[in-house]
Order: structure tokens, then C-alpha cells, then sequence
């Protein structure tokens, strides 16, 4: 039998569609899986895409298609619930966000139309546009506007210090931002 988590990902891959429009194809969400083949559901939290991104190179973003006022709820982010032991023990933990508690960090890796996982952080301070607050009673993190977010602005929001702490984590990524 499938864990929750598995049985989501083999759902997402099942309903793999042509949905690519504006020359992202070449775009992966996950290795070996082109965001060319990956179905959004655009009603959960609809005036969002996802996208090449304008801030880090050769990776996604999430951007709008309509205006967020400052203050509104954009979207948020969720995945699977993982221990502290579970994430100590993860080799890629580019997608845990914590402060849920000692024991409850949540991992998006898999959940590709989780929106809040395409959000990047930015090194221009300026440009962040959104923050994640945390609502530990529902395990998820809503992704609110900090300023009006006008319709095809890319969401940027700060992951904090700590996901920034190693130096490691800044060479992966090229920035153009």
C-alpha cells in the first residue's frame, strides 16, 4: 500500500498533460518530469503560473496573472509531514520548511501543484514581494502579499536565514536578481 505522499506523486504523474505554452518545455519540475507534462489545477488558487524563472537561472517560478493586494492570500505551501529524525536524514532538504515544531517539517519535493513551492527568494531585498506565514494547527504555510503584486510580477519571498545559513546552498543556484 502507498503512503500518502507516494500515492500524490503516482496521481501526478498519471495526469501528465501538454500544457506548455509559453517555451518552458525544457523546464524539468522534477528530474526526467518537463513541466511540459505536469497538469496544474488552476482552481485551487487561480491568477497563478508557473514558469521559467526571472531571478534564478535554469530553474521554475511562480508568477501571477491577475493582482494580489497587499495583505491578500496567495496561495500556500504544503507536502508531506516529516519528523525531525526523517529530515536530519534527508539528503535533499531544498523543499523542507520548518518551524511547525520540533517534529513537524513539511517537505513540497514531490508536490508539484503545491504553489508555494515554485515561490524563490531573492538576494535584493526590494524585490521580495510575499512572506510565508506559518499556521502550525493546519501543518501549512500561506504565502501572503507584503506589497500589490501586480498581474505577471514573479512571487518572491525570503526563506530566511537559516535555509541561507550554508554557503553551500547559495552556489547551486545562479541569481540574476
Amino acid at each position: 500500500m502507498c503512503s500518502g505522499w507516494l500515492s500524490r506523486l503516482i496521481f501526478t504523474i498519471l495526469q501528465l498533460v501538454n500544457l506548455s505554452t509559453n517555451g518552458d518545455a525544457e523546464f524539468e519540475v522534477f528530474p526526467g518530469l518537463p513541466l511540459s507534462r505536469v497538469k496544474f489545477d488552476y482552481s485551487t488558487f487561480p491568477g497563478l503560473q508557473v514558469r521559467a524563472s526571472g531571478v534564478v537561472q535554469k530553474q521554475l517560478g511562480l508568477f501571477t496573472t491577475k493582482c494580489f493586494p497587499e495583505g491578500s492570500l496567495v496561495c500556500e505551501y504544503s507536502g508531506r509531514l516529516l519528523s525531525l529524525a526523517q529530515t536530519l536524514k534527508a539528503r535533499d532538504r531544498s523543499y523542507i520548511m520548518g518551524g511547525f515544531g520540533i517534529n513537524c517539517h513539511i517537505d513540497a519535493k514531490y508536490s508539484f501543484n503545491v504553489w508555494g513551492r515554485y515561490i524563490n527568494d531573492c538576494k535584493d531585498t526590494q524585490r521580495l514581494n510575499a512572506k510565508f506565514v506559518k499556521d502550525k494547527k493546519r501543518r501549512v504555510a500561506k504565502v501572503v502579499a507584503t506589497c500589490d503584486i501586480p498581474a505577471g510580477s514573479e512571487v518572491l519571498a525570503s526563506y530566511g536565514e537559516v535555509y541561507w545559513r550554508s554557503e553551500e546552498r547559495f552556489s547551486r543556484f545562479e541569481y540574476s536578481g
